[in-house]
């Protein structure tokens, strides 16, 4: 053959352009259909699943089309696709193992869950992380969709492999909204994680004080204890000591950064803005009969750990036990720059602590911890103003 001379190919040559196989067709059919989707054009989609693209194929390596129309905002060819045949239960191929109804929720798109449940989703579907769609509309406070799953059955305290339900993640967010929908419709209050936090903790870790009013004007336990043995008000005390901090890090709801001990945003944000005790919440928890002498499994109460004179006062006020020895190691690491005025009100308290009027006051508000709230409880005694007024005094 000279040099340069065209190629001749025989008849049984093939080109891509002139002869497709099936395998080849359908790729192709794919290929535009991502393209399609991503324009938002409902026609040209219709036009491809009548041409015999394979509804439920995996495009961009992970996803299916259906899934990629409601990452993409587009809810019409989302319709369009449940309508067509596509399987409302196939997840997307990656650690996330998302299912449609997963990614409805947390768009928001709350017609499409109907549409996905009226043709068959899983309404307890679970995520590479185990969490339902419930979980989901508490994480993205879809209020609606919450509604709405509930009234298709949701089981309320479904986990996720940590063993976190809807309500632990609507209290850390602040959700309150979602949080009372749960607790209304019968959700466990007091359902403790692996590592043994209710969604009580969660809001006093995130420093919610009106979701922990809100916990505790629905019957939280404030006598809890998780896994290192601290109760609800150890964790008020002091919020990042470590233990506490891997604790958040290991129940996030971001998949990767679960794993990896990453914090999120949210936390990163808490941590620049407040790291320390919230007095507030310190006497919420105290007002509905927290234990102010309960301790951990290293044999700390409350007092030992927390920083801030204000919240020392509060805790002796109510009874914490105070010895002189511990009072000179604790102002050392207190937060407050006048100790001699602090060790001289501490020293006082101690005194104090050992008279007959100190330890009937401990006593009554002990006994009245079973109201949940304590304050009121001594409104309704039949003692005099002065005497109530003492008993209800919390620093």
């Amino acid at each position: 053959m000279e040099k340069g001379a065209p190629v001749v190919r025989g008849e049984s040559s093939v080109t891509c352009f002139s002869y497709y196989t099936p395998k080849c067709k359908q790729k192709e059919l794919q290929f535009r259909l991502v393209a399609a989707i991503e324009s938002g054009d409902l026609p040209q989609v219709h036009k491809l699943v009548v041409s015999g693209v394979y509804i439920d194929c995996i495009i961009l390596l992970v996803k299916t089309p259906l899934i990629h129309a409601m990452e993409q905002g587009h809810e019409h060819i989302a319709s369009y696709l449940i309508s067509a045949g596509a399987d409302p239960n196939k997840p997307e191929r990656n650690a996330w193992f998302r299912q449609p109804i997963h990614t409805a929720v947390f768009k928001n798109m709350y017609n499409i869950v109907i549409k996905l449940l009226v043709h068959g989703a899983d309404i307890e579907a679970q995520d590479g992380n185990g969490m339902t769609p419930l979980l989901y509309s508490a994480i993205y406070n879809c209020g609606e969709i919450t509604k709405l799953l509930i009234s298709y059955g949701a089981n309320l305290n479904m986990e996720d492999f940590v063993k976190r339900t809807a309500l632990h993640f609507a209290a850390e967010r602040n959700f309150m909204e979602i949080a009372d929908t749960l607790l209304t419709t019968g959700i466990d209050i007091d359902h403790q994680d692996k590592y043994g936090w209710s969604a009580l903790f969660g809001a006093i870790m995130y420093n919610h004080l009106e979701m922990v009013q809100l916990l505790l004007s629905r019957g939280a336990s404030v006598q809890l204890k998780d896994y290192t043995g601290d109760t609800a008000l150890h964790l008020a005390c002091s919020r990042f000591r470590r233990e506490k901090v891997y604790v958040v890090l290991s129940t996030s709801e971001d998949l990767y950064k679960r794993k990896r001990r990453i914090p999120t945003l949210s936390f990163q944000n808490l941590c620049v803005r407040f790291r320390g005790s919230n007095i507030n919440i310190v006497r919420c928890l105290i007002d509905a009969g927290a234990c102010v002498q309960a301790h951990n499994n290293n044999g700390l109460a409350p007092l030992d750990l927390c920083k801030e004179q204000n919240v020392m006062q509060c805790l002796v006020s109510v009874g914490a036990h105070l010895d002189p020895e511990w009072i000179e190691a604790a102002v050392q690491f207190t937060d407050s720059g006048n100790s001699e005025e602090l060790i001289s009100w501490l020293l006082s308290q101690f005194k104090q602590q050992h008279q007959l009027l100190m330890v009937c006051k401990v006593a009554i508000r002990r006994h009245l911890a079973f109201t949940k709230s304590i304050s009121g409880a001594i409104q309704e005694l039949p003692l005099p103003k002065s005497l109530k007024d003492f008993l209800a005094l919390v620093y």
